[in-house]
């Protein structure tokens, strides 16, 4: 029996092209799970640092916020914003991934390499 010349190779083919399309999905899943780390970082930062500065709002606005400054750069985060209204105080807060695509994926995404999120706190 004698095979046919034309698809002398295509399994090696297939399986580069099957590697490759594995190898990047991969990839992307790598990037999505920094930029997701990076969002929670930055929440439990925000949330903290709401949570440290609620309990001395109603005495010093501007100590409650220093409070929540040392909170969130305690997480690695850097504070973007306070609040303080009615009582409660509203904390932003911002983490930058860790890889160059993530960074790139969320600068596409945001216009900023940082992932930001708010939280809020206070005693209504």
């Amino acid at each position: 029996m004698t095979r046919k010349a034309d698809d002398a190779g295509a399994a090696i083919v297939w399986a580069l092209v099957l590697t490759s399309v594995l190898l990047a999905m991969l990839m992307g899943a790598a990037v999505l799970t920094d930029v997701l780390v990076a969002r929670e970082r930055a929440g439990a930062a925000a949330d903290l640092g709401a949570l440290a500065a609620a309990p001395v709002v109603e005495m010093s606005s501007p100590q409650a916020c220093v409070r929540a400054e040392v909170v969130v750069h305690a997480n690695s985060a850097q504070m973007l914003k306070c609040i303080v209204v009615d009582g409660d105080v509203v904390i932003g807060a911002a983490c930058t991934p860790h890889g160059a695509w993530a960074r790139w994926l969320v600068l596409q995404a945001t216009g900023t390499p940082q992932v930001a999120v708010s939280s809020r706190s206070g005693f209504r």
